[in-house]
């Protein structure tokens, strides 16, 4: 990990609001979340990004980060992915998910 891929990372959402796709599928309806940047910072281990005030992604390892033409930012090269999402509404559980290695989009809708 780099302080490059975290500037990547800050200068992709500070121009776009993408949904999220993760190892498993779409968080919810295909380009149907549009996630703010709350937090990225590199860890110990990988790479710690929060959506939303509300949405962490953990991914350990070496995390490769590429912006590709059609706006859309990939994460690969993670050994393993963390990741909690918190409930809207008064109950605020936090569920989790644990993935191996995979690749997570964020993807802005043509249009």
């Amino acid at each position: 990990m780099s302080e490059i891929a975290v500037s990547e990372i800050e200068a992709f959402f500070r121009q776009h609001r993408p949904g999220l796709k993760l190892p498993d599928g779409w968080f919810g309806r295909p380009f149907d979340g549009q996630h703010e940047l709350t937090a990225v910072q590199e860890t110990e281990d990988g790479l710690l990004i929060e959506l939303d005030g509300r949405l962490r992604m953990l991914l350990r390892g070496p995390v490769e980060v590429a912006v590709e033409p059609g706006r859309r930012l990939v994460l690969t090269g993670f050994t393993s992915l963390s990741w909690e999402r918190q409930d809207y509404g008064s109950s605020g559980r936090v569920h989790r998910t644990e993935y191996g290695p995979g690749t997570v989009e964020l993807v802005v809708p043509a249009g």
